[in-house]
């Protein structure tokens, strides 16, 4: 792995091109976002980290991963079949959440597969 490089960051394929209009969004309640996450942490993938609970945090967690992509041999095992993550919503708490292409069919985590977290770990990369 010496001196392989990150790809390009535009190669971005873990989810279609146009997400953002796919994001699905399910009302909790009325109230902040802290007073969900207990409930967020039930119910996300083992492999997405406790952090990720914003749409924001998701966007960090994918461009860590993205960046990192090279050391997996496989796309599909290095990232989540999906993500979970919560945010407001004109005063409403809502669960959002980003399947990849390989979600109905497909999970690494399922299949034995390591971890990328305690990949990126050996690697030296604090997530």
């Amino acid at each position: 792995m010496g001196n392989q490089r990150p790809p390009d960051v535009r190669s971005f394929s873990f989810i279609d091109p146009d997400v953002l209009t796919k994001i699905r969004r399910h009302i909790m309640s009325q109230t902040k976002i802290q007073s969900h996450e207990e409930s967020l942490i039930k119910i996300k993938h083992p492999w997405q980290p406790d952090w990720v609970r914003t749409r924001e945090d998701v966007e960090i967690y994918l461009q860590i991963m993205q960046n990192y992509l090279y050391l997996a041999k496989d796309e599909r095992d290095w990232y989540p079949p999906f993500l979970v993550f919560l945010e407001e919503i004109n005063g409403k708490v809502m669960v959002g959440s980003i399947l990849s292409k390989w979600s109905t069919f497909y999970d690494p985590h399922v299949a034995g597969k390591p971890d990328p977290i305690y990949i990126l770990r050996e690697h030296g990369v604090n997530v």
